[in-house]
């Protein structure tokens, strides 16, 4: 048995079957795990925020060995305790009739919620999401819960060194996420984000720490340092990412508690020496936060010295050698007895209740006298027509039954547009050997996107770099989301207008389900930039022939 939660062989949406055709930001797919006949399933809570979250445990009851890959996956919330995101991935044999219980290391998603208790039970684990992957092209869609904010970022003319000024961007890039999100609304939009951010922030920590650039209370604790570094870092983006404020004032509250309840000591009645050090190791840490943050470009961390507006400002994060190093050890000592600088339970701070717009604001010295311009370029703005996708079409086919053609057109006023298509006339039963798979494949052609725009005529947007070398004129990204088949190949195979993929199979036909999410953008000079996207689901489950039977 080879098919647990029916996706270790088929590297479906999150994992490694995203298939892009061209450049195209990628749209979400919430796509679930589903467990197999023959396996149980059940995870439990090990009070930890980070690091090894949770246990969970598989019992195999069938006759055959099982084998299979798990994670990545986001473990969503009861709504008591916080989600976690789970960015590695694990390999899993559990013999026949036998228990295989596996250690999940992960990171916590909410600050401002606890971890799942010590032995209590997580969601189950057919409610985890296996993330979607995005690329650098990915724009957040407010049809998926996103909601526009206004970013504010301006100099301050107090010198106040807690202040703290950091943009959040989208993961990978210098461009700010002009939303937030609601996790625990739309944890499927969510997930894809928080992933990218937590393996580029786990990236940007292992290089700066490579090069010496990374110096905090934990450094003589290299796993312990690791840890925190990466889930503090990872919890100023997903702050931002959420709309809840997470600043170093916060932090350092957080280490001032953590210090009095593990030493019995006030740090009010500390020696002036000692709560100099003190402060000098909770500058230590938030200093390698925002320095990795910014490694990673999932925030850009500005400062009141800052007067260039939204930009990164790193200049008092400095690498560390010689009589700097020295001296920030020193500042490390009374930090020594913390545990991992872990903040829970805190109180989430209050949401705006003024209607967020989608503004970015910077004022500086030399930016007022732009103001005027400034205005003007808004109001053109604000004049702009509204680009609708209207019609998605193409046709679809198989080379199973009868190889019909069929055409789809759905519903783009609908706000998922999704058409549903049983193809006619395909049946066939499971192999009996499993190591022989079924073997079809799948071809859609003809893809067009038409728009509209309200002041104008508005076009599909043109790709650019794609992959082809600009052998068709537009950019449509397709994602599948398959189960019941893994998907074999380099991704797409590449013919004159059409693209074909091929599938395995080790279930009947009625059992396999495959979408196709299709994704452009239609834009022009006179009306704004709008996802146009529609989800193809295919089946061969055809309930009128059944009914002959």
């Amino acid at each position: 048995m080879n098919t647990f939660f029916y996706f270790s062989k088929i590297k479906c949406c999150a994992l490694f079957i995203v298939v892009v055709l061209f450049n195209i930001t990628d749209a979400y797919c919430q796509n679930a795990f589903e467990v197999p006949a023959g396996i149980k399933a059940k995870a439990t809570g090990t009070g930890r925020t980070t690091g090894h979250i949770a246990d969970l445990k598989l019992t195999n009851v069938t006759d055959e060995k099982y084998q299979t890959s798990l994670g990545p996956f986001y473990i969503p919330s009861s709504g008591k305790y916080q989600p976690y995101i789970v960015p590695g991935q694990i390999d899993i044999t559990v013999p026949p009739h036998g228990t295989y219980n596996i250690p999940i290391n992960g990171y916590c998603t909410d600050i401002h919620k606890p971890p799942v208790g010590s032995g209590e039970d997580l969601p189950p684990v057919t409610s985890w999401i296996i993330p979607d992957v995005i690329t650098n092209q990915w724009e957040p869609d407010e049809n998926d819960g996103w909601v526009p904010k206004i970013i504010t970022v301006q100099p301050s003319e107090e010198k106040d060194e807690n202040l703290d000024n950091i943009l959040t961007l989208i993961p990978g890039t210098d461009q700010p996420l002009t939303h937030t999100i609601d996790q625990y609304k739309f944890p499927g939009a969510t997930a894809p984000v928080l992933l990218k951010s937590i393996v580029l922030i786990s990236t940007a920590f292992d290089s700066l720490k490579n090069s010496n650039n990374i110096l905090t209370p934990f450094s003589g604790n290299p796993d312990k340092e690791r840890e925190s570094v990466i889930q503090q870092t990872f919890w100023i983006f997903a702050s931002g990412v959420s709309g809840d404020e997470y600043s170093k004032n916060q932090f350092e509250a957080k280490m001032t508690e953590q210090f009095e309840n593990k030493t019995g000591r006030s740090i009010t009645k500390l020696p002036k020496e000692d709560k100099e050090k003190f402060d000098q190791g909770v500058d230590d840490f938030w200093n390698s936060f925002n320095l990795v943050g910014t490694e990673a470009k999932v925030i850009s961390a500005t400062n009141q010295h800052n007067t260039e507006g939204i930009g990164t400002d790193m200049s008092r994060v400095k690498t560390h050698s010689g009589q700097d190093n020295e001296k920030k050890q020193m500042g490390s000592e009374a930090m020594t007895s913390l545990q991992n600088p872990e903040s829970q339970n805190t109180n989430p701070a209050s949401h705006a209740t003024a209607v967020p717009q989608h503004v970015i604001q910077q004022k500086d010295e030399d930016s007022e006298k732009d103001e005027t311009s400034d205005e003007n370029k808004g109001s053109e703005e604000d004049k702009k027509g509204k680009c609708n996708c209207e019609k998605f079409t193409g046709k679809i086919s198989t080379d199973q039954g009868l190889k019909e053609t069929v055409d789809f057109n759905p519903d783009m006023t609908k706000v998922n547009p999704e058409q549903k298509i049983n193809y006619p006339r395909v049946d066939f039963e499971a192999p009996k050997d499993k190591t022989k798979p079924k073997e079809f494949s799948v071809t859609i052609s003809d893809l067009k996107l038409e728009c509209g725009c309200e002041t104008g005529k508005c076009e599909m947007l043109a790709a650019e770099n794609d992959k082809f070398e600009k052998l068709e004129k537009y950019s449509i990204a397709i994602q599948q989301i398959t189960n019941g088949v893994s998907y074999e190949g380099d991704g797409k195979v590449k013919n004159s207008g059409s693209h074909t993929f091929n599938f395995k199979s080790t279930v009947r036909s009625d059992d396999i389900k495959i979408k196709f999410k299709l994704i452009s953008y239609c834009k022009s000079d006179e009306c704004d930039k709008k996802m146009c996207k529609a989800t193809i689901s295919l089946s061969f489950k055809d309930e009128e022939d059944k009914s002959k039977k």
